[in-house]
């Protein structure tokens, strides 16, 4: 067809159905009159066409283009500079609600139109970038809130466990005599012939007060391997890691727990499964009794703090399930004194106070409680109850000195002096405040 028949062409004589028209690097586009060309049923291809950047396509109408029985618009231009089209928003399409445009990333300035449904498309590349922007994202985000969640989970767990416990030792008349131990002694070592103590304490007493499931004893004379083989039954894992990340055997008998109770008692664990899933490992003292006071040559006012606990309690939260560690799902509950019993769960920080004055140790005991405040604001100064649980615990925490450690408790009616627990000598003693500085080990709140 000539070019001067081509530029003759009226838009009303186009009005025909299925017409296929091929233009090829044609200059008729340049003619401006196409205002108002009206086809139907029409699909051109148009390829390489320069003719689109100058012409006027303004007032351009597709009317329902039929193809195979489908409102389809299947129309490609390739390298055509859209951005120079003249009111290319003017450009109209009336019921092609398929029609979509795709920007590549190499020729940002290329456009095609392709029949891919009623959304918009993305190319591979572009998806590809934001799966890998995700991955990367989830990759930092979701261990920190895994942890925040498990955190939550845990605090929650502890505070419903030690209303438990503490309900169940409160309904107990009495914590120590349950059971039997006795033995021989031979060049300054004992050696036990006979313990149920531990056992015959949670069979006994605690199981009357506290939902248990299974019940896991450590036979006599059972080397510690073997005794942690049979703590596991009960889903006490045989090595833990402490509060300063080192990894320990998990004890098995009370001089383990503390060499404190050398040359006195050294009763079995005995481990057991509760029926809201915790594993405890029970370590019981039956000849607890509160230890009476004494007053030293400086008139101060002392007392062993070795004996004064009847039931020490280590947890786990999930059982056989990590990360197995002191502060998350492992930590310890002390139930001290026979009688009118003091029953404690604290959660100490993983390293002692700085004075907020000095920043050095030790502390005077005006800022013990801002020093606290200042190392953690969630964090107080533990009681003396408190203290002593943490001395009994110490192989859990791992960097504990042998210095005094202030408390929070006040001796009697004397508000001038407060208890202090001297770690070496397991003493603790009333000093008076003003007199002394002392280390600090907060504790959560």
């Amino acid at each position: 067809m000539q070019d001067n028949k081509e530029q003759s062409i009226f838009a009303n004589e186009l009005n025909r159905t299925r017409i296929k028209r091929r233009f090829s690097s044609l200059e008729v586009w340049k003619f401006r009159e196409l205002k108002g060309l009206r086809v139907e049923g029409l699909n051109r291809k148009f390829s390489s066409l320069a003719a689109w950047k100058p012409g006027k396509l303004i007032g351009l109408w597709v009317n329902k283009l039929i193809r195979n029985n489908k409102m389809r618009l299947s129309r490609r231009f390739a390298n055509i500079d859209f951005i120079n089209l003249i009111n290319p928003l003017t450009y109209k399409l009336i019921n092609c609600k398929r029609a979509v445009f795709v920007f590549t990333m190499a020729e940002r300035r290329s456009s095609r139109f392709l029949t891919l449904g009623n959304s918009l498309a993305f190319t591979m590349a572009e998806i590809l970038i934001s799966l890998t922007i995700i991955g990367v994202i989830a990759a930092i985000t979701l261990p920190s809130l895994r942890a925040n969640i498990n955190e939550k989970t845990w605090a929650t767990q502890r505070k419903a466990l030690y209303s438990r416990m503490s309900q169940a030792i409160s309904m107990m008349p009495s914590l120590n005599g349950y059971g039997e131990y006795a033995g021989t002694w031979e060049d300054d070592v004992f050696t036990p012939t006979v313990d149920t103590a531990a056992e015959r304490f949670v069979t006994d007493g605690l199981s009357k007060v506290l939902q248990i499931n299974n019940i896991c004893t450590i036979p006599m004379n059972t080397s510690s391997e073997n005794a942690r083989k049979e703590l596991k039954k009960c889903g006490i894992s045989e090595k833990f890691t402490t509060m300063n990340n080192s990894k320990k055997d998990f004890p098995t008998n009370l001089i383990e727990l503390n060499p404190m109770f050398t040359n006195y008692i050294n009763t079995n664990a005995v481990a057991l499964e509760t029926k809201n899933g915790e594993s405890i490992a029970v370590f019981y003292n039956p000849q607890c009794f509160f230890e009476s006071l004494s007053i030293n040559s400086k008139g101060e006012t002392y007392s062993s703090v070795s004996k004064s606990m009847c039931a020490n309690f280590l947890y786990d939260l999930n059982g056989k399930k990590g990360p197995n560690k002191v502060g998350k799902d492992i930590g310890f509950i002390s139930a001290i004194y026979p009688a009118d019993s003091e029953v404690v769960a604290p959660i100490p920080l993983s390293v002692d106070a700085r004075d907020i004055i000095t920043n050095n140790f030790p502390i005077s005991y005006r800022n013990i409680s801002k020093s606290c405040t200042a190392q953690d604001k969630d964090s107080r100064v533990p009681n003396i109850e408190e203290l002593m649980a943490i001395k009994y615990n110490e192989y859990l925490i791992n960097n504990l000195v042998n210095g005094g450690y202030w408390s929070s408790t006040v001796f009697s009616d004397n508000t001038d002096k407060s208890w202090c627990l001297y770690f070496q000598s397991n003493i603790k003693q009333a000093l008076l405040k003003e007199n002394y500085s002392k280390l600090v080990r907060c504790v959560k709140r």
